[in-house]
């Protein structure tokens, strides 16, 4: 292997975990290279310019240059600076926001806010005029249920942050 190889190299336990977190945001209806860029930038020390991202991810710089686009779109990652590089023109480089949870949030938000409000306004013209053969009481649930999930949504911008310092300044759990 190339002394270039093995600078990029990712170890088997970060790309696993990498991989882990690519297909959480999958699951969240994005593409798995957009968490798979993101917690690579999350959990490095430095920022990265988009040559090293490709080849640490194993993934074509055009695939790279459209996710780090969304990825600043959605503002979880930031272009950074544009740095000299031993003689080279300048090159973006990339990082992630220290932050994310808002940002985060924010597109849940932006997301799931559209639906439930549908939800909502569909529920409210059942109740408004209920058809036979309707359970009221059942009516009812699913409306508390739309309620409290567009509740949690705009709460949790606020209360999200807070339990996130609060679980970091709190003690670590014994190994087991």
């Amino acid at each position: 292997m190339s002394r270039r190889g093995k600078k990029n190299a990712v170890p088997p336990e970060f790309e696993m975990f990498i991989g882990l977190v690519g297909s959480v945001i999958e699951s969240w209806g994005y593409k798995k290279v957009h968490g798979r860029v993101w917690a690579l930038l999350f959990l490095s020390n430095r920022s990265m310019d988009a040559s090293e991202i490709a080849s640490q991810l194993k993934v074509s710089v055009a695939l790279l240059s459209i996710t780090l686009q969304a990825l600043i779109e959605h503002q979880v990652v930031e272009m950074d600076r544009l740095e000299n590089k031993g003689g080279r023109k300048s090159v973006r480089t990339y990082r992630a926001v220290n932050d994310p949870f808002i940002a985060i949030l924010g597109v849940l938000r932006s997301r799931e806010e559209p639906v439930l409000q549908t939800v909502s306004e569909a529920l409210h013209a059942l109740e408004a005029a209920p058809p036979s053969g309707i359970d009221a009481a059942r009516l009812r649930y699913v409306r508390a249920f739309v309620d409290v999930g567009q509740s949690l949504l705009k709460e949790a911008q606020v209360f999200a942050p807070m339990l996130v310092e609060r679980s970091l300044q709190s003690p670590q759990p014994p190994k087991r």
